[in-house]
C-alpha cells in the first residue's frame, strides 16, 4: 500500500485539530451504562486516551462504530475514518 497525502487547508486543519467542548468530547464507556471516568476533548487527546483505556473500552465502541462516527461528526474529519 502507498502513501497517499491529503492537503487541507488552514481553515480545515484548524477545525480537525481544535478542542471541542467537554460535552462534545468522546466518553469511553466499556458497556452500556459502564462510564470509565475517561473523554477526549480533541483529536490528540483522543490519540493520547487510547494508549491508557481498558481495552474493553476500545473493542466495545469499536463493534458499535462510534470512535468513526465522532471523528466524522464532531471532529470533523471524514477522510480519517475511511
Amino acid at each position: 500500500m502507498g502513501v497517499v497525502m491529503v492537503v487541507v487547508d488552514m481553515e480545515t486543519a484548524s477545525k480537525i485539530l481544535r478542542r471541542v467542548p467537554d460535552n462534545n468530547g468522546f466518553f469511553f464507556f466499556k458497556g452500556f451504562g459502564e462510564y470509565i471516568g475517561v473523554y477526549a476533548v480533541s483529536l490528540a487527546d483522543f490519540c493520547q486516551k487510547l494508549r491508557t483505556v481498558d481495552l474493553r473500552s476500545i473493542e466495545f465502541h469499536s463493534k458499535r462504530g462510534d470512535f468513526s462516527n465522532w471523528i466524522r461528526t464532531t471532529i470533523g474529519d471524514a477522510y480519517l475514518t475511511n
